[in-house]
């Protein structure tokens, strides 16, 4: 049975991949903080930025992988100067660091396996993003991580996608004093993104899709009351 492990696994995205992932036939283990649903797959109780309980997990993890799934992150929003240098840390930590020290423990193992990583960034990576300074700056930094990663172990056969989504229904946003026009189509869903890597699965050896935008049909937001 190949192997997985997804960071970010108690809700959203991270979620809808790791059942995803199981359905595919893959034993996974699924790194978050909060487990309050049952799931498929192996949960394992972490703060990531807690660095005494991650070193702990880094040993309780398997060392053979098939699937390294970068996803865990969060965000804080508002005018640069209004965010704390305790919440850039955060944003700085959980969306960056951990992906790359996850990265750099897992990669010869995938590479052994011609695995696959998966890295999850955002839409306001890719463009200015006014009120998101440092949230946008850490995932336009994973998407550059991302190709450069893909570059250096291409030839070893590992496969690497950064998905790049755009505004997703969960709770990323609760920090934010906006939300998604509450109209079809007008945000993604988890299982949107989810459905994207079981796409990303079936696809033959030999071709690699390194960056994907998933945006919905329409771009609408409002206030939050």
């Amino acid at each position: 049975m190949k192997t997985a492990i997804v960071t970010g696994a108690s809700s959203g995205i991270g979620k809808a991949i790791a059942e995803v992932l199981v359905k595919n036939g893959y034993e996974v283990y699924g790194i978050g903080r909060n487990f309050t649903e049952d799931v498929r797959f192996h949960a394992i109780v972490c703060d990531l930025l807690d660095e005494k309980q991650y070193q702990a997990m880094m040993l309780s993890l398997p060392k053979e992988i098939d699937v390294l799934v970068n996803n865990a992150g969060c965000a804080y929003y508002g005018m640069h100067e209004t965010i704390s240098d305790a919440r850039i840390h955060e944003m700085i930590k959980l969306n960056l660091e951990i992906p790359e020290r996850m990265s750099q423990h897992y990669i010869r193992a995938l590479r052994l396996r011609q695995g696959l990583m998966i890295n999850v960034a955002s839409i306001t990576g890719t463009h200015p993003s006014p009120h998101a300074a440092c949230y946008a700056s850490t995932k336009a930094a994973m998407i550059s991580f991302s190709n450069s990663i893909f570059e250096e172990n291409r030839k070893h056969g590992v496969k690497v996608t950064c998905l790049i989504p755009d505004m997703t229904e969960t709770n990323l946003y609760r920090n934010a004093d906006f939300k998604a026009d509450e109209n079809d189509g007008c945000c993604l869903y988890p299982m949107d993104i989810a459905n994207v890597v079981e796409q990303i699965l079936s696809q033959r050896n030999g071709i690699v899709a390194k960056e994907i935008i998933i945006q919905p049909q329409f771009h609408r937001i409002q206030k939050k009351k």
